[in-house]
């Protein structure tokens, strides 16, 4: 059968045959979103269809579907607004979900829409999450120093090869990666806890009944407890004024008041830096790799946040090696231009 085929058939045993079927989303995974209708009801489609080579791609552009339904049920159970799930197809890569409208906290940024109150709705919603989630042992996924490092060397591998044009020595690498163990090692002073890990405004929704809707959570992972906070208010896709992320992290650290210590919070500044760091690597990979250039334009505002990551005195040796390998002049192109 063609994947539309096999759609109709899914669709037909969940209740919803002869509705009409709209495009809806996509993003840097392999999924897409469409808008069910049918008898004035809607609903979403993920259509998550599985890789013939998983191995070709990135972690975070595989879809886990069992892992998101585990997470799902786990946050509706904490009061979490995660979307509910109609029917399921695991083996064809499809879910059908509740809708949750149309209001990104995106969408609604861009239209002027107070951004203090919707930080402050994804800030409380993230204080519910940490404060009771938990997950059975069997199906944790841990963001070890590995993962990170793997992460990490996204961006020698594609921004110093591909836009410095550098092809770095074996001496090179090592001291990047000398340097990043040690900002790793102290990382892990912060306590571990579960991030959803891509928790920013792209991904929260203000649903019907004026809650903070949830969407995107498959990749959780137990990593540094404030991994979440620093991705939501240390966006690489959009400025989150001064005011409001501090603010909100005086809102987060109340709290968890065991973690909230001038040391723990200095080394949230290397959670964002370590993210960014992956993120621009990503990025770049999706435009010269893949021919993506949906995320290749936040490329400059990425540099700017790792930039002022780097003034920290923690990063005087990274920020060094970063100068030297990836001029500031590179930082700012139109990465569209260099292919």
């Amino acid at each position: 059968m063609t994947r539309s085929e096999v759609i109709e058939v899914f669709l037909k045993k969940a209740g919803w045959a002869d509705s009409t079927r709209s495009f809806l989303a996509g993003d840097a995974s392999l999924r897409s979103y469409d808008r069910i209708v049918k008898d004035g009801k809607t609903a979403v489609l993920m259509d998550a269809p599985p890789p013939e080579n998983p191995e070709n791609y990135l972690p975070a552009q595989l879809v886990l579907l069992d892992r998101f339904i585990l997470v799902d049920t786990i946050l509706n159970n904490l009061g979490v607004h995660s979307p509910k799930i109609y029917a399921e197809d695991i083996d064809n890569g499809l879910l059908l979900l509740e809708d949750l409208g149309d209001n990104s906290f995106t969408r609604l940024l861009d239209a002027g829409y107070d951004a203090q109150k919707l930080y402050k709705m994804a800030t409380k919603s993230l204080i519910k999450t940490h404060s009771g989630f938990s997950i059975p042992e069997e199906h944790e996924q841990i963001y070890d120093d590995e993962k990170m490092m793997a992460d990490i060397l996204l961006m020698p591998q594609w921004v110093v090869k591909y836009v410095s044009k550098i092809d770095l020595s074996d001496d090179e690498m090592a001291e990047y990666e000398a340097i990043w163990r040690d900002l790793i090692r102290q990382m892990n002073e912060i306590p571990r806890g579960y991030a959803l890990y891509d928790y920013h405004v792209d991904n929260l929704i203000l649903a019907p009944d004026e809650t903070c809707g949830v969407i995107d959570f498959q990749d959780i992972r137990k990593t540094a407890f404030t991994y979440d906070i620093m991705t939501l208010l240390e966006d690489e896709r959009r400025y989150v004024p001064a005011d409001i992320k501090n603010e909100m992290l005086d809102l987060y650290f109340s709290a968890f008041p065991e973690l909230n210590t001038p040391r723990i919070r200095a080394l949230s500044n290397l959670v964002a830096l370590q993210r960014h760091i992956k993120v621009v690597g990503q990025f770049t990979r999706y435009w010269f790799k893949d021919g993506k250039d949906k995320y290749v334009r936040y490329v400059p505002f990425v540099w700017t946040l790792i930039e002022n990551c780097l003034q920290a005195p923690e990063c005087e040796r990274l920020k060094a090696w970063i100068d030297k390998y990836i001029p500031s002049h590179f930082r700012q192109i139109d990465l569209t231009k260099e292919k």
